[in-house]
């Protein structure tokens, strides 16, 4: 049995055939609750490996990608197409769109998940805890930039 299932209820059904004179015991699972499935979907490794490989496409595609152009600059270089296809799917500004702000929030709900499941209460797993609560931060931190931040530049003119 898993860890943390051990003291659930547990249903015995004595099943009796006639033609067999040992009597079976069935010991039936009780139904895992929706809640079970969704947090064990959020603790999962796996889950993790995935949204970090979008991520990394994502930054690909957001170096390859001229960010922040106006629709005439893409269509000049892209074609009308391709500039109309960045524009719905945020691709001109990766970055700041809310579907990478959700990826890294699901990250980070993914982190807090994992950690708490996996996290005892020992002088030894005081690393493990820093370092995810450094990576949670940073992963807040940059939501907040994104979606609250505000953009500028500055002309520096050589010898001025």
């Amino acid at each position: 049995m898993k860890k943390g299932r051990q003291n659930q209820p547990h249903t015995i059904i004595e099943a009796k055939d006639n033609r067999n004179p040992t009597n079976q015991i069935l010991i039936q699972q009780p139904a895992r609750r929706d809640s079970n499935k969704v947090w064990d979907f959020f603790c999962s490794v796996k889950l993790a490996v995935v949204i970090i490989l979008v991520l990394v496409v994502a930054c690909i595609l957001g170096t390859v990608i001229l960010q922040g152009k106006t629709l005439d600059e893409y269509t000049a270089k892209y074609g009308y197409a391709l500039a109309t296809f960045f524009r719905i799917t945020e691709l001109n500004n990766v970055f700041y769109s809310y579907w990478f702000a959700f990826l890294l929030v699901l990250l980070c709900a993914n982190l807090i998940c994992c950690t708490i499941k996996r996290w005892r209460n020992t002088f030894m797993q005081t690393g493990f805890i820093l370092t995810h609560l450094s990576l949670i931060l940073i992963l807040l931190g940059g939501v907040v930039k994104f979606q609250l931040g505000v953009k500028g530049g500055v002309n520096v003119y050589e010898g001025k």
